[in-house]
């Protein structure tokens, strides 16, 4: 009984000491930003944990699959930084690089979860280079793909304004007015945080009252 006591004596606080790294490599898992992600490192470190006091040296199938993940250039995060970086490219004048970067993201993106932007972001670059009908083209397939995206039903209006096609320019300004009015009428604060679409909907409502339209 007293060998019992001393071995219980001696093992415990090294039965502590090996716990405590673990809780804190899940609270570092805590920190990741999806669900996803922290549920997975959770996870990993359990079995990590249950290899041997120490853990284990050898990645686990989650680490590796989350390593390859984040080497994927068509993984949701790669996809993300791309389109950040083509926007950003397009604004400082790199309009050919970034068209092409659309293009890339546009073929990548299998669960067209970033098809949207990329399309719209290639039209807006478009009608930068004074390519208005390629523009148009790409704004409604960026309709196709959302069909109550208001700011692209604007954008077409607008070019077809320019373009002093007043029957056009009615149809897809009346369309984008109307989204934003439902939108305003779910939530009469929708343009609090959204001025530059708070601006083309006066804009949009102005020219279809002007055309005899409202």
């Amino acid at each position: 009984m007293k060998y019992f006591i001393i071995i219980v004596f001696l093992v415990t606080p090294i039965l502590l000491s090996c716990s405590k790294p673990f809780e804190l490599a899940t609270l570092a898992c805590d920190k990741l930003d999806t669900q996803e992600k922290i549920s997975r490192c959770k996870e990993d470190k359990q079995r990590g944990n249950s290899a041997g006091f120490f853990g284990s040296d050898t990645p686990s199938d989650g680490q590796k699959q989350g390593a390859s993940g984040s080497e994927n250039n068509n993984s949701a995060a790669s996809l993300e930084y791309r389109l950040q970086k083509a926007i950003s490219d397009s604004r400082s004048g790199d309009i050919s690089g970034a068209i092409k970067s659309f293009d890339e993201i546009i073929s990548a993106d299998g669960n067209k979860r970033y098809t949207l932007q990329a399309y719209f972001y290639k039209a807006a670059a478009l009608a930068n280079l004074n390519r208005q009908d390629e523009a148009i083209k790409n704004y409604k397939k960026a309709i196709d793909v959302s069909p109550s995206y208001a700011e692209a039903h604007y954008a077409v209006g607008e070019i077809y304004e320019k373009q002093q096609k007043k029957d056009d320019a009615s149809e897809y300004y009346m369309n984008a007015y109307k989204i934003w009015s439902n939108k305003l009428e779910d939530n009469a604060s929708f343009f609090v945080d959204k001025p530059d679409a708070k601006i083309n909907f006066y804009k949009a409502r102005q020219y279809l009252q002007n055309a005899g339209a409202l």
